[in-house]
């Protein structure tokens, strides 16, 4: 290590054991040699901190142990700065790769713009095994098609209007280099994040208005694995309301028009909907339990209750009941009713007593349930759920539930297949009369607000 290191490499590492020889040869291979490199074991059980060792003879590489382990890789970042002398510093995480070359692209930039506070270059993705297996250019195409695709520099709220408040746009830490003061000063942005912390901390630099380059030449290899994607899956639900938060703090700090702002729900609904399909209904349910989530979205974007009901193609929209057999619903025990969506509506059914489902609509869109009442064939009532009540149905298939209040219970679809299982129902013998007050919202995305009887 020297005191005259013009960039420091911060690496961070749990459990990445088989992939540091090529990130440690990766880092310490660079043609612009003045770095001091810092390896930092976040509590690893596999070997990893050994792996690194057999590199200690390279008089730039520091290693340490984080005592005690933080469990948060943004906490490790907080250390590595820390720790941090030289002017620039990289945060090479440890189950990544990159060129030889890589510094020597972005560090001449910095000396060229002293108000720059971040700059990053393409990445390609690889497997467990280093194969190269695309370009996240992929991850970016949704946003802009072109703008990736060529070197540029721009502003820091430029960037933030234009890029990051549709999505995490920069989607490798390694590829980043950043002036050290500025990422220092970002970093409080990271605090109670689990998922997303990187995103917020690239906000909020250039949210404090640093600078930005980008240079389309991929000279990072970004490392996709089992370990990685389901730690993303298992954490969607703190994936989705971070970034709800995220683009409020960006939309709060630069502004944006109201387009933009649409098409930024848009994408967060996109989202949220492939997390919930990996997720299940009653999983995905739990996220907007506390209402956090809801008032998030709704505070973001006003229209975005309206942007889920404007996904709900036709004219009508049917509801079916199923009477279950020993557990088991399909079709010898369901009965079909049509409502038109945008009005209450009021449907009736006679079942077999037992098990209930109800799936309220077939087509993706947005549904306030209002209440169900059972009867028995004397009219005597079995069971009322309204309200606060309605919390004892539970959804399933694609059936998520967005909010449960005064009003009744809204419940979101984003496929072909929403239901909700009614709590068993004693005292009921023979038939009983269900009867269900329900409206399926169709509106046209960001036209008009929902309806009051919502």
């Amino acid at each position: 290590m020297t005191a005259a290191a013009a960039v420091s490499v911060v690496i961070p590492c749990r459990n990445h054991a088989p992939y540091l020889a090529e990130r440690l040869a990766s880092v310490l291979g660079q043609t612009m040699g003045r770095l001091e490199v810092l390896f930092l074991d976040d509590g690893s059980t596999d070997g990893s901190y050994e792996t690194a060792a057999a590199f200690a003879a390279d008089p730039r590489l520091t290693l340490r142990r984080i005592e005690p382990p933080t469990g948060n890789p943004f906490a490790a970042w907080s250390l590595g700065l820390s720790l941090a002398s030289a002017p620039l510093v990289w945060i090479a995480e440890s189950d990544d790769a990159c060129d030889p070359d890589f510094l020597a692209a972005l560090v001449p930039l910095f000396a060229a713009d002293p108000g720059l506070g971040l700059a990053y270059c393409q990445s390609l993705s690889m497997d467990a095994d280093s194969r190269i297996t695309g370009s996240l250019a992929r991850h970016t195409d949704a946003v802009d098609g072109l703008r990736w695709a060529a070197d540029y520099a721009c502003s820091g709220h430029e960037e933030c209007r234009r890029a990051l408040i549709f999505r995490n746009t920069i989607p490798n830490a390694s590829a980043c280099l950043f002036r050290t003061d500025a990422l220092r000063a970002a970093m409080a942005a990271a605090e109670g994040y689990q998922v997303c912390g990187d995103w917020a901390v690239y906000a909020a630099l250039l949210g404090a208005g640093w600078g930005m380059a980008y240079r389309a030449a991929p000279k990072n290899r970004f490392r996709r694995h089992a370990a990685s994607q389901q730690a993303r899956l298992a954490a969607g639900g703190a994936e989705i309301i971070e970034t709800v938060r995220i683009k409020r703090a960006i939309l709060a700090a630069v502004g944006a028009d109201a387009d933009t702002v649409a098409a930024s729900s848009a994408m967060t609904l996109e989202r949220l909907a492939g997390l919930a399909a990996a997720a299940g209904a009653g999983a995905a349910s739990a996220w907007f339990a506390d209402g956090t989530l809801l008032a998030g979205l709704t505070a973001f974007d006003p229209f975005f209750l309206p942007a889920l009901a404007g996904a709900s193609p036709g004219r009508r929209f049917w509801c079916d009941v199923y009477a279950g057999q020993a557990g088991v619903f399909d079709e010898t025990g369901k009965v079909t009713l049509a409502y038109a969506p945008n009005r209450p509506a009021v449907l009736s059914v006679l079942c077999p007593a037992g098990p209930l489902r109800l799936d309220p609509t077939q087509a993706q869109g947005l549904v306030r349930l209002h209440g169900l009442t059972l009867t028995d064939s004397d009219g005597r009532r079995l069971g009322h759920f309204a309200g606060e009540g309605l919390r004892q149905l539970t959804p399933g298939g694609t059936g998520v539930v967005v909010a449960v209040d005064a009003g009744g219970l809204l419940l979101w679809s984003h496929g072909h297949d929403p239901w909700l299982a009614l709590p068993p129902v004693a005292g009921g013998s023979g038939q009983v009369r269900l009867d269900v007050r329900l409206t399926g919202y169709s509106l046209v995305p960001g036209a008009t607000p929902l309806p009051e009887a919502l």
